[in-house]
């Protein structure tokens, strides 16, 4: 199942040479390897999508977008003592459909 993206009314807008969308977005409960992919109808823009970042993620969860994949890249604690690290890339099929009104911003055209 894919992300659920919800734009707030009115968005996106204009802002200067680029567009800015606000909205929330519902994860599912099976994180694909590699992170889940993002359209530009997922933000309703045309051309771009320079940046997606989610605030306010529950869980401890932290997200990065990968503007050349166009995946947004989920990454939680490890601190199993096998691999202790800042932080890891969620594994596959992880259940995160606990985040079922992250907010985002996004950025584009």
């Amino acid at each position: 199942m894919a992300l659920v993206f919800t734009l707030d009314s009115g968005f996106p807008v204009r802002l200067g040479k680029r567009k800015i969308c606000v909205g929330s977005v519902a994860w599912d409960n099976s994180y694909p390897a590699g992170g889940e992919p993002v359209t530009l109808a997922n933000v309703n823009f045309v051309t771009t999508l320079d940046s997606i970042q989610l605030v306010g993620l529950a869980g401890g969860y932290v997200s990065d977008f990968d503007k050349t994949n166009m995946k947004i890249i989920m990454y939680m604690g490890d601190y199993d003592n096998a691999n202790d690290g800042p932080l890891v890339v969620c594994n596959d099929t992880r259940d995160l459909s606990a985040l079922t009104a992250a907010r985002f911003i996004a950025y584009g055209w």
